[in-house]
């Protein structure tokens, strides 16, 4: 399990799922799980820990059809895909969220022949998988709450021109030099500020960097934050390098900085660029050096500022978010399975007992804060 949208973006589908009473029911089977501690499933996701492969197979069957979001080729996965082949008999569906940027990231032959459907949730990455029968993939864009987002209150008052990015602190999601990267910014503009939300394996030599930079008063490391939604509706702007090795297909945390109406300047990686158009939702930037002028021009021209924020906001709300991952999932994926199998859960007592055995179960066992 992980804090970032590998884990959080499934949790909110199916947390969305289950409250619409529609019908459909989600759970989770969890075969491995890290130390984080950052991210509380939502109350109405049963999930369970399964102890190894024999007793995933044995749950998995019970089920109507089974959804795994592939991440990457680590052990785990790859040994429950050798193992897989004869023994689930039930529909399978693979989500896959992430671009191939390396060989890791990648979806094998025995992943591939595995699924019956394989729902990529980056539009740069069903482009990539070119040679997949037609029939056998789709695009469904991955969704957070962007609720949260449009929601949250600008709280400060200063005139501070504040610029954010969050971001795990590691070469696949940033450039290493991102302070040299942001200092003619400030050189530039003297008011403003920029804000870096995440932790990572590159905290130490950024730190550093900082510590160096004659703009280290105007520079904020602020690790995890309790409200990053809140945060971004107190950004004037957003500054998102991704370098290409980035293995990034639909970043959720754009999704909500969007939503919230904070104007990007972006320098996408190969699996995001999809998400933009320049000059209407966002800047863009072929290189990590044009993301300069470009944000001093967003600063110097608050016309612009407004124009991008309405855009990108409004783009949000139709073409991103949880729901609308929902709406597509029931209208494209489930209805395949929902004429000759009991997918339709329609007896809510039976719901609702099943989710109250699951937190008993949970308050006994202590496992409530097991992430």
């Amino acid at each position: 399990m992980s804090p970032g949208g590998g884990c959080v973006s499934p949790f909110e589908f199916a947390s969305a799922a289950n409250a619409l009473n529609n019908g459909l029911w989600h759970e989770f089977l969890i075969l491995e799980k890290d130390n984080h501690k950052s991210y509380r499933p939502p109350k109405n996701v049963p999930y369970y820990f399964m102890g190894n492969v024999e007793d995933f197979f044995k749950r998995a069957n019970q089920y109507d059809v089974l959804h795994i979001n592939w991440w990457q080729r680590e052990p785990v996965m790859t040994n429950l895909f050798k193992a897989a082949k004869e023994s689930i008999r039930i529909p399978k569906i693979i989500t896959c969220d992430v671009y191939p940027a390396g060989p890791e990231f990648r979806l094998s032959k025995d992943e591939i022949d595995f699924a019956d459907l394989i729902v990529f949730d980056g539009k740069s990455a069903f482009d990539v998988y070119a040679d997949l029968d037609m029939t056998k993939k789709l695009f469904i864009v991955g969704g957070t709450n962007l609720e949260q987002y449009t929601q949250a209150k600008r709280t400060r008052r200063d005139k501070k021109f504040r610029i954010g990015r969050g971001a795990t602190l590691t070469h696949w999601k940033m450039p290493e030099n991102i302070v040299g990267l942001v200092e003619p910014i400030l050189e530039a503009i003297p008011e403003s500020e920029f804000h870096l939300f995440g932790h990572g394996p590159l905290e130490t030599k950024i730190r550093m960097d900082v510590a160096q930079s004659k703009y280290k008063n105007q520079i904020f490391l602020r690790g995890w934050v309790s409200n990053f939604p809140e945060e971004v509706a107190n950004l004037d702007a957003y500054l998102y390098h991704l370098p290409n090795e980035s293995f990034a297909s639909s970043e959720l945390n754009l999704q909500g900085v969007m939503a919230a109406g904070i104007p990007i300047v972006a320098r996408p990686s190969h699996g995001t660029q999809w998400m933009f158009e320049d000059r209407k939702d966002s800047l863009i930037a072929e290189t990590y050096e044009v993301c300069v002028p470009l944000m001093i021009g967003l600063h110097n021209s608050p016309e612009l500022r407004h124009e991008i924020a309405q855009n990108s906001s409004q783009k949000a709300k139709s073409h991103f978010g949880v729901q609308v991952m929902l709406k597509a999932y029931n209208e494209l994926v489930y209805s395949k399975w929902q004429g000759n199998a009991s997918l339709k859960r329609s007896n809510a007592i039976l719901r609702f007992i099943r989710l109250s055995v699951w937190r008993l179960r949970l308050i006994l066992s202590n496992r409530l804060v097991d992430f």
